[in-house]
């Protein structure tokens, strides 16, 4: 075993040699590597970088915002320490405790490890869609499992990961979990996509709160058409227990809540209250640790646009350009669509049609039918009058009619179905 007698309490670049190296950073922003051998580097305090090598590494960030990376070897351990770490596995198997602080884990080989420990954890799927990953969840070990084309991830205390077309939150105490709980509560059932995404931005945008949320669900049409507006307080109780744990309330909660609701409480507040409680947190803890699936909208519609302007599936490339434009503020959809139709591949289609004839096959290509009269001239006409194709191209994609048909690639409601479908 070789000891590496170079580091120092400053800044070091030490790299170890082909034998099983144990390496001390001490204090400064170390950059460590380990190269051949089964080494254990120690980033010590500050801002450190390790690099595992080939063979089966143990890295340990300690003190300071450290980054951990793995090299070639069968397995690396990595341990964070305090600080706001990233951690990035391997080619081979890993093993990954975030430990103290706001980590960002990486995948690497064919089965990884991660561990989030304390904070708000995230694994960035940077360049990957959520399609094809499919996720269970074990009460007794408190781990979810993901399996996507023959590789294993377990996911210990990691709060999301975040995908190029959406996120998975795992966090019980984040907006979206909150909402899980609510459409359970409320209408005895999971949220949709659309509704879920709705709500959770509601309550994200701190202008919302639970209870708000509570009183849309209680005044929406499918609340009102299966449990009607005629419950009386009693009754409303027995359905909300009902809906929760599918049996009958114990007399005495039910008298708790009854009386509360004939003392003035208000439904939606007590909803809410019933929603967070520490009952039905345990009845949705498998739903929440399975995952929730939130789209990104912005994903959404460049996927949805492609469809319109290109007539083919996005590229994830491009599609996360495109995102993370529109999400940080740097572009808009607009900017998106005047790229698309300036594109060879748009003019090659529609480049040297008239206006009628350009409505006409975008009706045909968007919609997969012809154009009604109507629609063809009120579309006609707006070109006529100086609006540019641009925006008659997002009218069309981002229509309730193109939205539906372009659902079962982009917002299925099916599990094994949900991301996009990318090229």
């Amino acid at each position: 075993m070789s000891f590496s007698p170079l580091p120092t309490n400053s800044d070091d670049n030490v790299i170890g040699d082909g034998d099983n190296d144990v390496i001390d950073g001490l204090a400064g922003n170390d950059r460590l590597a380990g190269g051949g051998g089964n080494d254990s580097l120690h980033g010590g305090d500050g801002n450190d970088t390790l690099l595992g090598g080939s063979g089966s590494d143990v890295l340990y960030g300690e003190g300071g915002n450290d980054r951990l990376e793995g090299g070639d070897g069968p397995l690396d351990t990595f341990f964070g320490g305090s600080g706001n770490d990233t951690l990035i596995g391997g080619s081979g198997a890993n093993a990954l405790f975030g430990e103290d602080g706001n980590d960002v884990f990486i995948r690497g080989g064919v089965v990884n490890q991660f561990n989030g420990g304390l904070g708000y954890d995230i694994e960035l799927a940077s360049g990957v869609g959520r399609r094809g990953a499919d996720f269970s969840y074990s009460a007794s070990s408190g781990v979810t499992t993901r399996t996507i084309n023959g590789t294993t991830d377990d996911f210990r205390d990691v709060e999301e990961i975040q995908y190029a077309d959406g996120r998975v939150v795992f966090d019980l105490n984040a907006p979206a979990a909150q909402v899980v709980r609510l459409y359970q509560s409320g209408l005895g059932r999971g949220p949709d996509q659309g509704g879920l995404h709705f709500w959770n931005q509601e309550l994200e945008s701190g202008q919302f709160t639970l209870t708000d949320l509570a009183s849309g669900f209680l005044s929406s049409p499918e609340y009102v058409s299966r449990f009607g507006t005629n419950l009386n307080n009693h009754d409303f109780m027995v359905r909300i227990y009902e809906n929760i744990l599918g049996r009958e309330p114990e007399q005495d909660g039910l008298s708790f809540w009854v009386n509360s609701l004939n003392q003035g409480s208000s439904r939606p507040l007590v909803l809410s209250l019933v929603s967070e409680s520490p009952e039905n947190y345990t009845h949705t803890a498998p739903l929440i640790g399975a995952g929730v699936w939130d789209l990104s909208e912005s994903a959404a519609q460049v996927a949805r646009l492609y469809d319109t302007a290109l007539g083919r599936l996005p590229d994830v490339t491009g599609l996360q350009f495109w995102r993370n434009a529109i999400d940080s503020g740097q572009a808009h959809l607009a900017d998106l669509a005047d790229t698309f139709v300036k594109s060879n591949e748009f003019q090659a289609t529609y480049g040297a049609l008239s206006n009628r004839s350009f409505v006409q096959l975008i009706y045909q290509n968007t919609l997969d039918r012809p154009g009604e009269q109507e629609g063809v001239n009120f579309w006609t006409a707006m070109l006529d009058s100086g609006t540019a194709r641009r925006d008659v191209v997002i009218g069309f994609s981002e229509s309730p009619e193109h939205q539906a048909l372009t659902a079962p690639n982009i917002m299925s409601e099916d599990p094994s179905h949900f991301g996009i479908l990318f090229a």
